[in-house]
Formats: C-alpha cells, structure tokens, sequence
C-alpha cells in the first residue's frame, strides 16, 4: 500500500511537470496540412495514419487552430504518454492529466477543455476513461498513437462509434509544395510557361523523394537509409511480431515486389507460384493475410 501510494505521488509528479511544460512551451513550427477538423460534436477525434506520416504534428496544428479561433491556450492539452516514468500508468489514473491541468489552470472556466492524447495506447485499459471523459460535459478529445500491440486504427475502432477518424497520409503534392516553401497553383490550366517548368520540375522532385516529412530535404542516401529504417520497424514490429508470422522470408519477397511496382497490379496467384520457383513453399491463403496484415500497418 505505501509503495502504491509513493507511485500514484511520484506520477502525479510527472504529470504535473509534462502539464506545465506543454502549456508553456511555444507552438512547434510544422508545415500545415490539408485536413480539416470536423464541426460534429461528442465524439473523439481519433487521428490515424502510418507510422511517421505525422500523425503527432496534426494534433500541435489542431491546437494552433483552436487558439487561432480564439480559444485559451491553458484549455487546450497535448500530453504524450511515451514517457518511461509513466509505464506504470492505467485507465484508473488517466484522470491524473485532466485534474492536473484544471488544478494549474483553473481559468478561464467558461471554456471546454481539450485533451490532445498522443501514444493513448500505453495507457492499459485507456478506453473506459476516455468514454467517461466523452460523457463528462465540458470536455473535447483528440487521440492518436502507433505501436505493435495497437494499431492507430484500431484505436479508432476501440471506441465503437464515440469516434471520428482523420486519417494522416504522408505529404500530398501541395503540401510538399507548401513544406518547402514554393506556390501551390490555384489553377494549373493558366501557368505561364516559366512556372509550369517550375512546377514540373517539383513534381519530379515530389516523386524522387516522397512524402514523409522526416526525409524532406536530406541527401539521397541518407533518405534512402531513413526510408528502409521505416520498413523495417514496420515489417519487424507491426507485421512480423504482432502476428507471429511463420514466414518471414515471404513476407519480406512481397514487400519488396509491392514496393517496386506501387502503381501496378499484384496477383497473389502468381506470386505464389514465383515464390514456388524459387524454392519457397507459401500458400496463397498465407500470402492473403500478409497482404491484410500490411494494409492494416
């Protein structure tokens, strides 16, 4: 009982010294992307998306917004339980992040308060007190989080209808445009001759080095390290390990396949069948699931 005390004192601790921080801290610089918050009330708003798509910087932009529209800035959390000293953390103490933050902030009252939770999925049993903060008036949620043991959709899904998805893709065209600091057309049919080659030239640019905001702007073999360091977490930790993948190698032909066409068809018949030539024994009902299993991560 004394142990368990001295660890709810030592969390509260932490939570208290994140709470003040992030309410202090100065708002990130991003480049802003083209989603948009939706206007329907009582749900959660569950950001989803692939591992570093950035799923994280969308939540610092939905809190820009807020303020921008003129909402208080000590009503509007982002807290990320991806902290060591939180591992012992649980569903019963998520309440610790809201008190903590009134007990700092206590004004203004008369505004909602607005808790960005980011990596909610290392909080065990998460989702009976985020529904308890859905019912609670007074309070807006934003959730988002990756990992091998909970998919960012899945936290979507784990709320059963409380929760409204937007879902974050690596940049698209415009906003590679706009990250990097060039004009995005409003209308490509009436681009003088010099910014149509301009605009050419970027979307060459665009294809070469691909959307993920992390690798903009690196050298070519430092983005390409990067890139395949993505792969590999996401194949080691989100498909191999999550479930338990008997075979490896064929999962790793198939990546490797569907990376070098990503514009054309796949048959998993004719894979199989190539798999077969090569000396690898997989069915196609295993190569069925793999294929899901990607999809999903």
């Amino acid at each position: 009982m004394i142990y368990l005390d001295f660890l709810k004192v030592q969390i509260s601790e932490v939570v208290a010294e994140k709470v003040a921080s992030m309410i202090e801290a100065p708002l990130p610089v991003f480049t802003a992307r083209d989603e948009t918050l939706p206007t329907i009330k009582g749900k959660a708003i569950a950001v989803i998306g692939m591992r570093r798509a950035g799923k994280t910087t969308f939540l610092h932009q939905c809190r820009q917004a807020l303020i921008e529209a003129g909402r208080s800035p000590e009503r509007l959390l982002y807290f990320n339980f991806e902290d060591e000293r939180l591992t012992e953390l649980v569903a019963t103490d998520l309440s610790i992040v809201s008190d903590t933050l009134m007990r700092l902030y206590p004004e203004p009252v008369d505004e909602p308060v607005t808790l960005f939770l980011d990596e909610i999925q290392l909080v065990a049993g998460w989702e009976s007190d985020v529904r308890r903060l859905l019912d609670t008036p007074g309070y807006e949620i934003f959730l988002s989080g990756s990992s091998a043991k909970l998919l960012s959709r899945e936290i979507a899904t784990s709320l059963r209808g409380r929760v409204w998805e937007i879902e974050i893709h690596p940049f698209s065209f415009s906003e590679f445009l706009r990250h990097h600091g060039h004009e995005v057309p409003q209308n490509g049919a009436r681009l003088s001759m010099k910014k149509a080659t301009a605009l050419d030239h970027h979307f060459h640019q665009y294809l070469m080095e691909g959307g993920f905001p992390e690798a903009q702007g690196l050298p070519a073999m430092e983005q390409r390290q990067l890139l395949q360091g993505y792969v590999d977490v996401l194949l080691l930790r989100d498909v191999i390990e999550r479930h338990a993948v008997s075979n490896p190698t064929a999962l790793l032909w198939m990546v490797r396949r569907l990376l070098r066409s990503p514009g054309g068809l796949f048959s998993v018949t004719k894979f199989a069948a190539e798999m077969k030539s090569q000396g690898i024994s997989v069915g196609r009902e295993t190569l069925y699931e793999y294929l899901d299993h990607l999809q999903d991560a």
